[in-house]
């Protein structure tokens, strides 16, 4: 016996493969997405005496708002775990966050970061779906104990650093200037004036008391004619 394909019966079996098509290509486009764009440490070339950020951009097909994130260190290597909500949201969205690490000791580091999807902040933390993972390697230099900013017209040096009571400072000038040293905070609050006026060509030599400040970041601000130069100092 032969079988032959009728007009209309041809017509509903292109309109059923095409139907198939058209749902497929929905769901792959529904099909909830993920990825980490960038994870950046910041500062790039960190040192012992730098708090380290990590900055992330993740891009989500259905992003429903952040519910979960947690940090851990676990010997050298730094984890981070995102989760964001499902959503019926089909549109990419992008966002970045900043997370804080801190200080960390000397050497090298691996940071890896988990992007997760979940429809509520327990299944997120117990049975991420649809994970991304970003693995990059940083380096914490050591400390110097001698920390120092060269310029055309001078040279500015401070012993030691991390300090914990009294603090050397050293500045050479190769002509007379007019000289601002101050110590600042991290919210570039004057906590110091340490010198204001007119310095000769030469070497010049200040003692600053830390004993009283808090332990932390600090700033020496330096301002030399027209040019303004900021060192880092740490509070032990």
């Amino acid at each position: 016996m032969i079988y032959s394909f009728q007009p209309l019966n041809m017509k509903i079996y292109l309109f059923k493969i095409l139907s198939l098509v058209l749902v497929f290509n929905v769901l792959k486009a529904q099909t909830p997405r993920i990825t980490i764009d960038k994870a950046e440490v910041i500062p790039t070339l960190p040192n012992i005496n730098d708090s380290i950020n990590i900055w992330l951009q993740v891009t989500s097909n259905d992003y429903g708002g952040k519910i979960y994130d947690s940090i851990s260190i676990s010997g050298n290597t730094v984890f981070i775990h995102y989760c964001v909500r499902l959503s019926t949201q089909s549109a990419f969205r992008t966002l970045t966050d900043t997370f804080s690490i801190g200080y960390l000791p000397s050497g090298n580091y691996l940071l890896k970061v988990g992007a997760y999807k979940a429809f509520d902040t327990n299944s997120c933390r117990n049975n991420p779906v649809d994970s991304a993972i970003v693995t990059k390697s940083f380096t914490v230099s050591p400390n110097i104990s001698i920390s120092e900013l060269k310029g055309e017209q001078f040279q500015f040096s401070i012993f030691p650093n991390p300090v914990s009571e009294h603090q050397q400072l050293e500045l050479y000038l190769k002509e007379t200037q007019a000289v601002e040293l101050e110590l600042l905070d991290l919210n570039g609050r004057v906590i110091q004036r340490i010198y204001h006026g007119k310095l000769t060509q030469g070497e010049h030599r200040f003692r600053t008391a830390t004993f009283a400040l808090r332990a932390g970041l600090y700033f020496y601000r330096l301002r030399i004619g027209e040019e303004t130069r900021h060192l880092k100092m740490m509070r032990l």
